[in-house]
């Protein structure tokens, strides 16, 4: 049985120049302007996103090596 996505709504204000982008795009390629702010937001975030979590994970494999390190050194306590 399939199950149907939910949608849900978002208001943005684009600034001007950018709304004047997504209307051109939307005119040359003949789609609604909704169609293509929904492709670009997920263009990005389909980007962004894998991105951040892989900063944040290493960001957080740099913190633990130096309390690793401080700890070997016997510098400050060390909560892991």
């Amino acid at each position: 049985m399939a199950t149907a996505l939910k949608e849900s709504q978002v208001s943005v204000l684009p600034p001007n120049e950018l709304k004047d982008k997504m209307d051109i795009c939307a005119q040359l390629t003949g789609r609604a302007k909704s169609f293509v702010a929904m492709e670009a937001l997920t263009e990005y975030l389909d980007g962004r996103v894998p991105q951040t979590e892989d900063l944040k994970a290493g960001v957080g494999r740099c913190r633990r090596r130096r309390l690793c390190k401080r700890a070997r050194r016997g510098i400050g306590a060390v909560a892991l």
